[in-house]
């Protein structure tokens, strides 16, 4: 069996990169955090330890972050709610 050829283009870029092994609580969490605010998990990761480092004094000034968070998702209705909202239409 062949392989499929891994591609190794990606966007270039002038951030540092890290790769982080963390309990699966943590990582849990942050993901629950991500999700709430509508970030990436990189994203939210990064603002979480700039939070830290300003708050300890290790970083004097905020970072010019991409705040804004992904464009959220229409959020499929339930079964309850669509029968529900057929229920109420005229």
């Amino acid at each position: 069996m062949n392989a499929l050829p891994v591609s190794t283009v990606s966007m270039p870029t002038n951030k540092q990169r890290l790769t982080l092994n963390l309990p699966p609580e943590l990582y849990e969490a942050l993901e629950a955090c991500a999700t709430r605010a509508n970030r990436t998990l990189a994203n939210q990761a990064t603002i979480a330890l700039e939070e830290f480092l300003l708050k300890t004094g290790d970083l004097t000034a905020p970072v010019k972050l991409a705040l804004q968070g992904r464009p959220r998702k229409k959020a499929k209705k339930t079964t309850d709610e669509q029968n529900q909202s057929e229920d109420s239409e005229p």
